[in-house]
């Protein structure tokens, strides 16, 4: 029997929960009991074993939760081929992402944990995931020269989707870019170290901004684990009274929009360019926002709240970091348009979690940035707009002329798109059996 253990390195999905990129490594956690069987199945004599692996942190720090640890150690105690791994930063527990300091304890942490399981199995497969875990691979092979340890870094972000320039960054930014880069150079030197997108926007961006190589770049497309979403399917009557408690209008067509109150996710945007349906069509525009700084304070809640003030009976912002709430808002019957209207997105999730539910009354609009555009064919499973003023408002416009049958055609292309093409459980199983194959 061979025995090949899997380790998901993610700052954030195991025991806490705050980004898409926790988002994304729960589910990678959630699918696999699956994922395993497909690989047993396939790889006759072997065994696999996943190393759910995380920062320790305490129950201050933001985005811990013991809900979530809860539902790893859950699965865990279902499955003996799952264990959950939690690594030191240096921090006392109360420091998630912070800075490259931390970043170097983590990947340390990691490298170290990484050599212990390469003596006791035949393979090991290492995703580290993000900034923070992004020189694991640096770190082990300055020490190590095992063979029987491959190491991919998957970035959801980097320095430059925000920075385009790498000679204008600040002092911080700098060291980011060349954090990710120093991973990025030993990809084409080692052949044991690789580079896995999430995306095909994410795949140009790593070669055109940090010059990595075709050849070394492996495909783990951001996906969720689709069984897990069923169970959020709720009846119209529990949304409704959902809606009526957080004082959202029941019988007018809804606009809906949530994220991180970050410049970058273009919440703005949808408020400012709704107004028209407001007026002439008597929509109601919901945004659902969360924050790492207070809410009161935060510049960009500020901002929204700003913006509520123009048509306040018509305009809801509410600050929230429960990430069930908008899986139910996403299947209200008078949900109209779900607007992602980014100024900079590596990939994003919502495209995926919006279209799952197969609403029939809704469409998803999406911005022409980043990684958004390649997961909707425009006017077929949904629609994509130029960030302009003109273009948002005509395509805004043009949902909502839509007629019934039209809608639920655009619905059930997007609903079998993602159901083809954004499955943890098919895109995880050809992503080891990848690597399997390279190493």
């Amino acid at each position: 029997m061979k025995k090949i253990a899997i380790v998901y390195m993610a700052h954030d999905g195991f025991t806490s929960l705050y980004t898409g990129v926790g988002s994304v490594a729960r589910d990678f956690l959630f699918s696999f009991p699956e994922v395993s069987k497909n690989l047993k199945n396939k790889f006759k004599g072997f065994s696999f074993d996943l190393y759910a692996t995380t920062i320790k942190y305490n129950e201050k720090c933001f985005g811990f939760s013991e809900d979530v640890k809860k539902a790893t150690q859950n699965i865990i105690s279902k499955n003996k081929n799952i264990h959950l791994i939690e690594l030191l930063n240096g921090s006392d527990g109360d420091e998630s992402y912070a800075t490259i300091d931390y970043w170097k304890f983590a990947s340390i942490s990691g490298a170290t944990f990484v050599y212990v399981l390469s003596l006791q199995y035949d393979k090991v497969i290492v995703v580290a995931v993000d900034t923070p875990f992004a020189q694991v691979g640096n770190y082990f092979f300055k020490q190590h020269k095992s063979r029987n340890v491959a190491i991919a870094w998957l970035p959801q972000s980097t320095v430059l989707i925000h920075r385009e320039n790498p000679i204008k960054l600040i002092k911080e930014e700098k060291e980011r870019y060349e954090w990710e880069k120093d991973f990025v150079d030993l990809s084409k030197t080692n052949n044991h170290v690789f580079l896995s997108y999430v995306g095909e926007f994410m795949k140009r961006h790593l070669m055109e901004k940090y010059g990595a190589r075709p050849d070394r770049l492996v495909s783990l497309r951001n996906s969720l684990y689709l069984n897990k979403l069923k169970s959020n399917i709720t009846s119209q009557k529990e949304i409704k009274k959902l809606l009526v408690k957080l004082n959202v209008p029941t019988d007018r067509p809804l606009i809906f929009s949530f994220g991180r109150a970050e410049y970058y996710k273009g919440l703005d945007l949808v408020v400012a360019n709704s107004l028209e349906l407001i007026e002439n069509k008597n929509f109601y525009t919901l945004i659902l926002c969360s924050s790492y700084n207070d809410n009161k304070n935060d510049p960009e809640v500020k901002k929204l709240k700003k913006l509520q003030k123009i048509s306040k009976n018509d305009i809801g912002i509410i600050t929230s970091q429960d990430f069930h709430l908008p899986h139910l808002i996403m299947q209200w019957e008078k949900l109209n348009i779900i607007a992602v209207l980014s100024r900079a997105e590596p990939f994003g999730l919502i495209p995926i979690e919006s279209r799952f539910y197969n609403n029939k009354n809704s469409v998803l609009v999406v911005s022409s940035v980043g990684g958004l555009p390649e997961q909707v064919v425009d006017g077929k499973d949904g629609f994509v707009t130029s960030l302009n003023k003109k273009s948002i408002k005509k395509v805004f416009n043009k949902v909502a002329e839509l007629s019934s049958q039209e809608k639920i055609k655009i619905s059930k292309q997007a609903y079998n798109r993602i159901n083809s093409d954004y499955d943890q459980i098919k895109v995880d199983t050809e992503f080891i059996s990848k690597m399997l194959s390279l190493t």
